[in-house]
């Protein structure tokens, strides 16, 4: 007697079930393709933009051994125009090193001063430290204890 009950029982479930897919089974179907399209359009993104700054890692690096300096500061202009803000601030603090060392002192410490305002974090630090460290080998103690560009601490 309980077997017939279960049997009952389950062909209730199965009609149940079978209503319910058929009012809603074609939701749960596109829901899921739009769930797996996306998961595999983020998974394509992360690779295209894995490619791309790997791409101008590599383009930093090569001009980072250029030996010429002059040659090398022109790299660096070019790829601080193109470049995303973080490898942008690198290539900007690299050009103005190549600068000093291809003789272009004044410039080289201009650029440092404008990265160093524009830029609070560690790229603004590392600028004015350089800065300081050029501005150093001409310029009076008078000088540097009242640069503007160097922050005073309180």
């Amino acid at each position: 007697m309980s077997d017939i009950f279960r049997e009952v029982e389950e062909d209730v479930r199965r009609e149940r079930f079978e209503k319910l897919w058929k009012a809603y089974g074609a939701y749960v179907i596109a829901a899921l393709v739009l769930l797996f399209a996306g998961i595999g359009g983020y998974q394509l993104w992360q690779r295209h933009d894995q490619q791309e700054r790997e791409k101008i890692s590599d383009t930093l690096v090569a001009a980072q051994r250029i030996s010429n300096p002059q040659a090398a500061a022109n790299a660096f202009v070019d790829l601080s125009r193109t470049a995303p803000k973080g490898y942008s601030a690198v290539a900007r603090l690299s050009e103005a090193g190549a600068m000093l060392m291809s003789g272009q002192r004044n410039e080289a410490i201009d650029l440092y001063k404008q990265i160093a305002s524009n830029d609070s974090g560690p790229i603004g630090s590392v600028a004015r430290l350089r800065a300081a460290w050029a501005v150093a080998e001409t310029a009076s103690r008078a000088d540097l204890i009242i640069a503007p560009w160097i922050p005073s601490r309180p």
